[in-house]
C-alpha cells in the first residue's frame, strides 16, 4: 500500500475514464446513463469532455508523481482524491437513486471509495512520518 502504487493505480483509473470521456463522450454517456434527450445532449457532451480533460490531466499528474519522495506537493496530490472522491461518491449515489445513472455506476462508487480511503491512509502515514522526523 505504497504511495507509488496508489499514484499508479489512480493514474490508470483517471486515464481510463478521462481519455474515453474526452474522445468519445456519447459512448460513455450511453453506457452509464438511463436518460439521454436531444435537449441535453450538447451540454452533456461538453461537460463530459471537460471532465475527461480534467481526469486525463489528473492521471498524468498522478503518474508523474509516482516516484516522488515525501513533500508538500505529494501530500497536496493525495488530498485531491481524499476530498474529491467522497463528494463524487455522494453525487453518483444520488444519480443512481434518482435513476439518472444506471447500476453500472455502483462500480464507480466502489472504485472512488477505495481510492479515497487509500489516499486518506497514505496521508495519515505521511503525517506520522513527517512528525517523527521533526
Amino acid at each position: 500500500m505504497t504511495t507509488k502504487n496508489f499514484f499508479i493505480f489512480q493514474a490508470v483509473i483517471a486515464l481510463g475514464y478521462g481519455i474515453p470521456l474526452l474522445l468519445f463522450p456519447q459512448s460513455v454517456l450511453e453506457f452509464y446513463s438511463t436518460q439521454n434527450t436531444d435537449v441535453t445532449a450538447n451540454i452533456l457532451d461538453f461537460v463530459s469532455r471537460s471532465y475527461g480533460a480534467l481526469l486525463t490531466a489528473c492521471g498524468v499528474a498522478f503518474y508523474y508523481m509516482r516516484n516522488s519522495s515525501t513533500s508538500q506537493g505529494r501530500r497536496a496530490l493525495l488530498l485531491l482524491p481524499s476530498v474529491g472522491n467522497p463528494i463524487a461518491v455522494i453525487l453518483h449515489i444520488l444519480a443512481i437513486l434518482q435513476n439518472i445513472e444506471n447500476s453500472i455506476g455502483w462500480g464507480t462508487v466502489i472504485i472512488l471509495s477505495v481510492l479515497s480511503v487509500w489516499a486518506v491512509l497514505l496521508l495519515l502515514k505521511e503525517k506520522e512520518t513527517s512528525t517523527s522526523l521533526d
